[in-house]
């Protein structure tokens, strides 16, 4: 089972609701960003713009948001044949988002919220299948293109001069694919943050609905690490990793993901 094309998409993946290192007179009202996300089954590169055309990238007012990504990955399926042999197989991900959004500040509190159109496309590169062992009901590889609409809500709260938190949930129709990701950090300097995150992806092959009636983790992929970010006036760079696990026959394996933003 494989779950990335929100990765990216979620978490653009980049901490979009940061607060600026310092004030400007010309305020920036665009925001780039590139990044990259592995483990040892997948790997996912995705790159996006937002645009803040009436207000300062930083200040309240609408927003227009374009993302795109593309990836590879390999999965495995978890009912054994009677040699040891499972079935299992690899394919590509594509991405594309076009979303309209609004900032607001609440004091302490950041708050962007988008919706819009996402395209989401799978594509089965290999696919084998032993003698007389199925593929499982919820292992089947997604193949195909979706279009859907998408909505995110990012969240942003600083906890005094040195602490701050961010949550950012994003689902599309497309495939029922979705996302979460917690993040708390700590400045142990001015322009240095150190923290932990945690991450759930998921997709029709869970469908959110029954997700929310009865909880099951093991059937979405889970992260849990640390994060270190650097930031300056105008932008920022990530990086962050730990382990992953998720139901594809790999068992816990390793992630790594790379961010950088620029604005101007």
């Amino acid at each position: 089972m494989f779950h990335v094309t929100l990765i990216a998409v979620l978490f653009p993946q980049r901490s979009l609701a940061a607060e600026p290192v310092s004030a400007s007179t010309e305020p920036f009202w665009r925001e780039v960003w590139i990044g990259a996300d592995a483990t040892t089954s997948s790997w996912l590169v995705y790159s996006g713009v937002t645009l803040s055309p009436l207000s300062g990238i930083h200040d309240d007012g609408p927003r227009l948001r374009f993302a795109t990504g593309y990836g590879g990955y390999n999965w495995r399926g978890s009912t054994k044949a009677a040699d040891g042999s499972v079935a299992h197989g690899a394919g590509t991900t594509i991405y594309a988002d076009a979303l309209i959004g609004y900032l607001k500040r609440l004091g302490p509190l950041t708050a962007k919220a988008f919706a819009g159109i996402s395209l989401s496309g799978h594509s089965v590169t290999e696919l084998v299948q032993p003698l007389d062992i199925p593929v499982a009901p919820g292992e089947e590889p997604i193949d195909g293109r979706d279009i859907g609409v998408k909505v995110s809500l990012e969240l942003w709260l600083n906890l005094g001069a040195r602490g701050w938190s961010s949550l950012d949930l994003n689902w599309t129709s497309a495939h029922d694919t979705y996302s979460a990701r917690f993040r708390a950090g700590w400045r142990a300097w001015p322009t240095v943050s150190l923290g932990g995150e945690a991450i759930v992806n998921g997709d029709r092959r869970h469908d959110i609905t029954a997700f929310m009636s009865e909880p099951a983790l093991d059937h979405l992929e889970r992260r849990l690490g640390a994060f270190a970010r650097y930031e300056w006036y105008g932008g920022e760079v990530s990086l962050a990793g730990g382990v992953a696990a998720s139901p594809d026959g790999d068992g816990v394996k390793p992630y790594a993901t790379l961010n950088w933003i620029t604005q101007f």
